[in-house]
Protein backbone atom coordinates (compact mmCIF):
# COMPACT_ATOMS: atom_id res chain seq x y z
CA UNK A 1 0.00 0.00 0.00
CA UNK A 2 1.32 3.57 -0.68
CA UNK A 3 0.57 6.35 1.36
CA UNK A 4 -2.11 7.59 -0.86
CA UNK A 5 -3.96 4.42 0.07
CA UNK A 6 -3.02 4.39 3.78
CA UNK A 7 -4.77 7.97 3.70
CA UNK A 8 -8.00 7.03 2.49
CA UNK A 9 -8.15 3.75 4.84
CA UNK A 10 -7.41 5.62 7.77
CA UNK A 11 -10.50 8.42 6.26
CA UNK A 12 -12.83 5.30 5.46
CA UNK A 13 -12.11 4.30 9.46
CA UNK A 14 -12.95 7.42 10.81
CA UNK A 15 -15.50 8.41 8.72
CA UNK A 16 -17.56 4.82 9.71
CA UNK A 17 -16.45 5.42 13.10
CA UNK A 18 -17.71 8.99 13.35
CA UNK A 19 -20.98 7.98 11.73
CA UNK A 20 -21.47 5.01 14.37
CA UNK A 21 -20.85 7.22 17.44
CA UNK A 22 -23.21 10.04 15.60
CA UNK A 23 -26.20 7.35 15.32
CA UNK A 24 -25.65 5.58 18.98
CA UNK A 25 -25.67 9.38 20.15
CA UNK A 26 -28.58 9.99 18.15
CA UNK A 27 -30.47 6.43 20.01
CA UNK A 28 -29.58 7.28 23.29
CA UNK A 29 -30.95 10.91 22.70
CA UNK A 30 -34.24 10.01 21.75
CA UNK A 31 -34.12 6.89 24.47
CA UNK A 32 -33.18 10.04 26.49
CA UNK A 33 -36.48 12.01 25.55
CA UNK A 34 -38.96 8.69 25.58
CA UNK A 35 -38.18 8.38 29.17
CA UNK A 36 -38.40 11.95 30.07
CA UNK A 37 -41.63 11.40 28.37
CA UNK A 38 -42.83 8.77 30.05
CA UNK A 39 -42.07 10.71 33.45
CA UNK A 40 -44.08 13.98 32.38
CA UNK A 41 -46.78 11.78 31.54
CA UNK A 42 -46.53 9.13 34.91
CA UNK A 43 -46.23 13.01 37.27
CA UNK A 44 -49.55 13.99 35.40
CA UNK A 45 -51.29 11.17 36.69
CA UNK A 46 -49.92 11.38 39.93
CA UNK A 47 -51.27 14.74 40.12
CA UNK A 48 -54.56 13.65 39.02
CA UNK A 49 -54.71 10.96 41.99
CA UNK A 50 -56.28 12.43 44.88
CA UNK A 51 -56.64 10.03 47.32
CA UNK A 52 -54.88 7.98 50.26
CA UNK A 53 -52.97 5.91 47.89
CA UNK A 54 -51.08 8.20 46.50
CA UNK A 55 -47.66 7.49 48.62
CA UNK A 56 -47.33 3.68 46.70
CA UNK A 57 -47.43 5.54 43.44
CA UNK A 58 -45.12 8.01 44.65
CA UNK A 59 -42.70 5.52 45.48
CA UNK A 60 -43.04 3.37 42.12
CA UNK A 61 -42.86 7.03 40.30
CA UNK A 62 -39.80 7.72 41.97
CA UNK A 63 -38.10 4.00 41.74
CA UNK A 64 -39.27 3.93 37.83
CA UNK A 65 -37.27 7.42 37.59
CA UNK A 66 -34.23 6.48 39.33
CA UNK A 67 -33.44 3.35 37.39
CA UNK A 68 -34.35 4.95 33.97
CA UNK A 69 -31.80 7.85 34.57
CA UNK A 70 -29.26 5.15 36.14
CA UNK A 71 -29.75 2.67 33.29
CA UNK A 72 -29.69 5.58 30.54
CA UNK A 73 -26.57 6.80 31.97
CA UNK A 74 -25.03 3.09 31.99
CA UNK A 75 -26.31 3.01 28.08
CA UNK A 76 -24.38 6.42 26.92
CA UNK A 77 -21.14 5.53 29.09
CA UNK A 78 -20.52 2.13 27.74
CA UNK A 79 -21.38 3.32 24.02
CA UNK A 80 -18.58 5.90 24.76
CA UNK A 81 -16.28 3.46 26.11
CA UNK A 82 -17.06 1.32 23.46
CA UNK A 83 -16.34 3.85 20.64
CA UNK A 84 -12.91 5.09 22.29
CA UNK A 85 -11.75 1.36 22.18
CA UNK A 86 -13.10 0.81 19.05
CA UNK A 87 -11.03 4.42 17.76
CA UNK A 88 -7.92 2.96 19.49
CA UNK A 89 -7.92 -0.24 17.65
CA UNK A 90 -8.27 1.73 14.38
CA UNK A 91 -5.19 3.78 15.25
CA UNK A 92 -3.39 0.49 16.26
CA UNK A 93 -4.74 -0.87 12.65
CA UNK A 94 -3.92 2.26 10.90
CA UNK A 95 -0.21 2.37 12.53
CA UNK A 96 0.50 -1.41 11.36
CA UNK A 97 -0.54 -0.57 8.39
CA UNK A 98 2.02 2.14 7.73
CA UNK A 99 4.73 -0.14 9.37
CA UNK A 100 4.15 -2.60 6.69
CA UNK A 101 4.18 0.08 4.05
CA UNK A 102 7.47 1.41 5.67
CA UNK A 103 8.99 -2.11 6.04
CA UNK A 104 7.84 -2.60 2.22
CA UNK A 105 9.69 0.76 1.13
CA UNK A 106 12.92 -0.02 2.08
CA UNK A 107 14.91 -1.85 0.37
CA UNK A 108 16.15 -5.51 1.75
CA UNK A 109 19.92 -6.05 2.52
CA UNK A 110 21.23 -8.48 -0.06
CA UNK A 111 23.97 -10.98 1.13
CA UNK A 112 26.07 -12.56 -0.78
CA UNK A 113 27.65 -16.19 -0.79
CA UNK A 114 31.18 -16.02 -1.65
CA UNK A 115 33.06 -19.53 -1.81
CA UNK A 116 35.88 -19.43 0.03
CA UNK A 117 37.88 -21.59 2.49
CA UNK A 118 36.77 -21.39 6.01
CA UNK A 119 39.95 -21.27 7.39
CA UNK A 120 43.22 -20.34 5.82
CA UNK A 121 46.41 -21.21 7.02
CA UNK A 122 48.89 -19.89 5.08
CA UNK A 123 46.57 -18.95 2.13
CA UNK A 124 46.45 -23.15 1.78
CA UNK A 125 43.75 -24.57 1.75
CA UNK A 126 45.43 -27.64 3.68
CA UNK A 127 43.53 -28.19 7.37
CA UNK A 128 46.03 -27.73 10.29
CA UNK A 129 47.14 -30.83 11.99
CA UNK A 130 45.00 -30.72 14.49
CA UNK A 131 42.03 -30.71 12.54
CA UNK A 132 43.21 -33.83 10.59
CA UNK A 133 43.41 -35.49 13.98
CA UNK A 134 40.27 -34.52 14.82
Amino acid sequence: MNTSQLKQFETRLWVVRQMKQVSASLLVGVSTLIFLDSIHVLSSVLHAIQTAALFPYMIVFVAYSVCGAFSLGILARYAFIRHMKRVEADIDRVAVKYKLAARMQTPKPVIKLIRGPVRQRDMSYVPSPQLRRA
